[in-house]
């Protein structure tokens, strides 16, 4: 039960996380139009909400790793851990878990969240990056073990992830 606990918080915080910079670009901001009054109260609370997606996104990820390695280990746990993340797929695709989750959070961080048409590049590298958050989710999935259409079963798992975090990311944005 732990490690399905796991699996949903590292999903719930991914939707957070990934869905959220095209929600504010697509839904927020263009509903907000010019009205810059609101900008002062809301920018720093989306930017506090991006943070904390961020650093939770991050925080269920090394708890998927602790739980993908607890099952294995025999008394050497560090070992376990260095072993899943140098010898395995998964632990390959772990890591990149956590460099575009990084990325992501610090892209957030820094974001032009209320100027977006002043700085196109970095709204469309941010979108890039969230998209590339939820690609190591899907290498991984069952779908990555099919024997036959395994590249277009990761790429369905892998389209299904972005509607899932851009819906569920975008409803939880809102709800902030």
């Amino acid at each position: 039960w732990l490690n399905f606990g796991i699996r949903w918080f590292v999903f719930v915080t991914l939707s957070a996380l990934a869905g959220l910079w095209f929600t504010w670009l697509v839904v927020m901001r263009a509903a907000l139009g010019d009205v810059w009054q609101v900008a002062p109260s809301l920018v720093p609370r989306i930017r506090r909400y991006a943070m904390l997606a961020g650093l939770l996104y991050l925080v269920g990820t090394v708890l998927a790793l602790i739980g993908q390695v607890w099952g294995q280990t025999e008394g050497d746990f560090l070992g376990a851990v260095s072993e899943t993340l140098t010898e395995t797929r998964w632990g390959t695709f772990w890591v990149l878990r956590i460099l575009f989750g990084a990325l992501v959070t610090v892209g957030l961080t820094f974001a032009p969240w209320w100027w977006v048409r002043r700085a196109r590049v970095w709204s469309i590298l941010l979108l890039v990056a969230s998209a590339l958050v939820v690609l190591p989710h899907a290498m991984v999935s069952h779908a990555s073990a099919s024997r036959y259409g395994r590249t277009a079963a990761i790429a369905m798992d892998y389209y299904h992830l972005i509607g899932m975090c851009i819906w569920f990311g975008g409803l939880l944005l809102i709800l902030v």
